[in-house]
């Protein structure tokens, strides 16, 4: 996990951002055709889980949410851009694996991703656990 003032990004090694543009870029793609209805879940929940994320950091251990459990979201972005263009000012922050985010994240929220852009996504849990539960896996 990676934290930072908001805009200000950690350095990062070849070694880290080596592939992170590719995934982001899958993941952009894979949200768009969900959102246009020609989406592939299992392929979404892929790109989902190989791209890196940002997480708006909450004074307390955890997730900073939106609603309560059953009917609440964590707002995810794709970078430090997206980020900024939803929050009204500078804000600490974290960043995580996509995997990681969905193992971690609480149980009965949904996450949102790039709430300040053109084409803001709410994606229900349910997509990540059905696609764990087909490979027998968690989260």
């Amino acid at each position: 996990m990676r934290d930072g003032d908001f805009g200000v990004a950690p350095d990062a090694g070849p070694s880290e951002t080596s592939g992170q543009a590719d995934d982001l870029t899958e993941l952009l793609e894979q949200i768009a055709r969900f959102v246009e209805g020609d989406g592939d879940p299992p392929l979404l929940v892929a790109a989902l889980r190989a791209a890196r994320l940002y997480c708006v950091k909450p004074e307390h251990v955890g997730f900073s949410a939106i609603g309560p459990a059953g009917a609440g979201f964590v707002p995810v972005f794709t970078s430090l851009e997206q980020m900024a263009l939803f929050m009204a000012e500078p804000c600490n922050w974290f960043s995580m694996p996509g995997n990681d985010l969905l193992r971690l994240l609480p149980e009965g929220y949904d996450i949102a991703v790039d709430l300040g852009s053109l084409m803001p996504v709410r994606l229900h849990a349910a997509l990540w656990r059905e696609a764990a539960a087909v490979r027998g896996g968690h989260g």
